[in-house]
């Protein structure tokens, strides 16, 4: 599998001076570090490391405000082994305020969905999502999924969807109030792709539930590269 890679030219002595008392940069090789996305710019990207920050250069897009670890391969190559990206409401707000209508006017119907449900319906219409189904399984040309609702304090749904295109993909919803007005949304995405592809249209998919009159507390998307990891999360 191809993988994404950072070049660092001062990077080993980065290290050294802002983390690190030795002599010798062999024991950093191998090693991880976790590093956050300040900005990025025609291959070029600027992180910060403990405070620090420091430049690179790569062939691949990344976003601001991602977090990734890297992993160290020599003295100035990283390897990416994971990427998260997490928006609150106040920045979710700001992306909503132009958000474009034209996957909107596709996907949604002429009357806006009000809850999660009507929402899960416009996308798999041949379900009927409601608050009664606890579980739902389904097979499909294109991908397969699952469904599980948890009615408690705290409801959850928690959804499951393999693509033989996009991967696996894991959505976990969750909201306290019966308006559903604020909701929390977490995401597991299997490829690195898929996850990029969902950075790259935030806007569209915060839109949908904008325009259905619910508000999301924040949102998360987390690629993986050692795996696809779906376990930890129950509804």
């Amino acid at each position: 599998m191809k993988t994404r890679q950072i070049q660092a030219i001062e990077l080993i002595a980065f290290l050294k001076s802002h983390t690190y008392d030795r002599d010798s940069s062999a024991f950093l090789f191998g090693k991880s570090i976790k590093a956050n996305v300040k900005s990025f710019e025609n291959g070029q990207i600027v992180l910060s490391y403990d405070g620090k920050v420091f430049e690179a250069k790569t062939l691949y897009h990344f976003f601001p405000n991602e977090k990734i670890t890297l992993k160290i391969l020599s003295k100035n190559e990283l390897e990416v082994e994971s990427r998260s990206f997490a928006l609150e409401k106040e920045e979710l707000k700001s992306i909503l305020t132009n958000s474009p209508r034209e996957f909107l006017e596709k996907t949604i119907h002429e009357s806006e969905p009000k809850t999660i449900f009507q929402i899960l319906k416009t996308f798999f219409p041949e379900i009927d999502w409601s608050e009664n189904t606890n579980y739902v399984h389904w097979d499909g040309d294109e991908f397969s999924g699952e469904g599980y609702y948890n009615a408690g304090k705290q409801k959850k749904f928690l959804l499951k969807l393999d693509h033989k295109v996009f991967g696996k993909m894991d959505f976990l919803i969750s909201w306290n109030d019966e308006a559903c007005s604020e909701i929390t949304i977490e995401s597991r995405i299997e490829k690195e792709d898929t996850y990029e592809k969902f950075l790259f249209r935030r806007n569209l998919f915060f839109s949908i539930f904008e325009d259905s009159d619910i508000l999301l507390k924040n949102a998360s998307f987390v690629w993986n590269r050692e795996g696809f990891v779906s376990k930890g999360w129950e509804a």
